[in-house]
């Protein structure tokens, strides 16, 4: 469906409600699309992803882009190519017993989205044909 991203909305929600784990923990939660008319997608997804970040801007520095990696991801198959309506679907990972923990910075920082990091997030996305995909995105903290 063309410009279906104009009356959808594609949301992630954990059933844990501080968002906080440990290694080793389950991750629980669900999908959530709100839709009125329904939407024509290839697939549907979650992934549990963590990713190294790093932000070198400074106060007037414009130039620098900041920068992201992947370094560990699963992922979930939640639907297949369909004509999807308002609706939800549950999901759960299970973090490594190794799993990095998350890493902000200093909270002292006048901008706390300088600098470096590690940070855990789950991803959802929604392929839409002849549209613009739809994504949510949750941040999880591992301790």
């Amino acid at each position: 469906m063309v410009l279906s991203f104009l009356n959808s909305k594609l949301s992630v929600h954990a059933s844990k409600t501080n968002d906080d784990y440990y290694p080793g923990d389950l991750v629980k939660g669900y999908v959530r699309l709100n839709t009125l008319k329904g939407v024509d997608a290839r697939n549907v997804k979650i992934s549990l992803c963590c990713a190294e970040w790093m932000n070198p801007k400074k106060d007037g520095d414009k130039d620098k882009e900041g920068k992201e990696a992947v370094i560990w991801e699963a992922e979930k198959k939640l639907g297949g190519k369909h004509r999807y309506s308002a609706g939800e679907w549950e999901f759960e990972f299970l973090l490594p017993k190794n799993a990095l923990p998350t890493i902000n910075p200093e909270p002292s920082r006048k901008h706390a989205h300088t600098g470096a990091g590690l940070k855990w997030y789950l991803h959802a996305s929604m392929d839409v044909p002849n549209s613009i995909d739809l994504h949510a995105f949750k941040q999880i903290f591992i301790y």
